[in-house]
């Protein structure tokens, strides 16, 4: 019983968090009315949500007054469900499963504009409204993302739309870069690569180890696609690819993926040194090395190393004697 209540609350709740996002950006509506909307939409839809997860333990602490139910009242709302201060409690004290308290905080104060907005006039600027619900959003997100309530495939994909429509919002960027601070960190200090990111523009890119923004970053992008827009967002650069047909991304001769372009400027000097450590190479006067670096394993090459394929065109780091890209290679060996 409690499993088929779950996946209802957590699909209404979806819903109206959706119609918050479409109403956000709907131009047919004046700006007062976009953010009114868009946050009771948005409050209603992170209430259920912590409903589903009270639900997930058992349908009953959904209510008010339990020793009120009667057999059907579910089905009919005839009932009387608690607030997000009462959920917020019984998250904490009878499941066992507290929500952090920078979201809760966040939260709350979602409630409380939704509470200005439905009762009387709210009189908070745009840009306070904007910020709250986006980061209100942000630790709803970060408690999905943890698998704090059981979503359905479906589910997960309205959780996506959601995501990539606040993507577009530099608060909510900003709200993810300054909680995610210390996984960053982590990342560096553990030896990855952290670059700016093409997609958001924070400094949350890390290389290798399944490369992905910690900001921004999602299943649907890989090492090829941020090597590809980072490469397009460099200063001067065309596609190569509308003028000669050649993908300007390269293959890897380390890991053999498609994920080479030149390294970023700031890293240059340190990338000189790599590669003249990794080939053994010594680096004469007036040598001049242009690296490159892999998105996805974080090795660096030289230019001079890259060729075409001479089966299928596409560039690739030759440091042996194959012909070959990797992947012709691995389809005629």
């Amino acid at each position: 019983m409690s499993g088929a209540k779950v996946e209802e609350l957590a699909a209404s709740a979806l819903e109206f968090i959706r119609r918050s996002c479409d109403d956000y950006e709907d131009d047919r509506l004046s700006i007062p009315r976009r953010l009114k909307h868009s946050t009771i939409s948005l409050s209603t839809g992170v209430e259920l949500l912590l409903k589903a997860r009270l639900c997930q333990e058992h349908w009953s602490l959904v209510l008010s007054n339990p020793d009120k139910y009667r057999d059907g009242d579910w089905e009919s709302g005839r009932f009387v469900s608690i607030g997000v201060d009462d959920a917020f409690q019984r998250l904490q004290h009878i499941v066992k499963s507290p929500v952090y308290s920078e979201a809760s905080i966040a939260v709350r104060e979602l409630a409380n504009l939704r509470n200005q907005y439905v009762h009387f006039v709210c009189k908070s600027t745009q840009a306070f409204v904007t910020a709250t619900q986006l980061t209100a959003w942000h630790y709803v997100l970060d408690l999905l993302e943890g698998n704090y309530i059981k979503l359905t495939e479906e589910q997960a994909e309205e959780v996506e739309y959601a995501k990539l429509k606040m993507l577009k919002h530099h608060e909510f960027l900003d709200a993810r870069f300054a909680s995610l601070k210390e996984e960053i960190a982590f990342a560096m200090e553990s030896e990855h690569l952290v670059l700016d990111c093409p997609f958001c523009k924070k400094r949350a890119l890390r290389i290798g180890d399944n490369t992905r923004c910690l900001v921004c970053g999602n299943d649907v992008m890989d090492a090829y696609s941020y090597a590809e827009a980072y490469y397009s967002s460099l200063p001067g650069n065309w596609d190569p690819k509308e003028r000669y047909g050649v993908d300007p991304v390269a293959y890897c001769a380390q890991c053999g993926d498609k994920a080479c372009v030149p390294a970023p400027k700031e890293l240059e000097s340190i990338a000189i040194d790599s590669i003249v450590e990794r080939l053994q190479i010594s680096l004469e006067p007036g040598m001049d090395l242009e690296p490159y670096l892999c998105f996805n394993c974080g090795i660096y090459a030289d230019k001079a190393t890259m060729v075409s394929c001479g089966t299928c065109g596409s560039l690739f780091m030759k440091e042996t004697d194959e012909e070959m890209c990797p992947e012709c290679f691995s389809r005629w060996s």
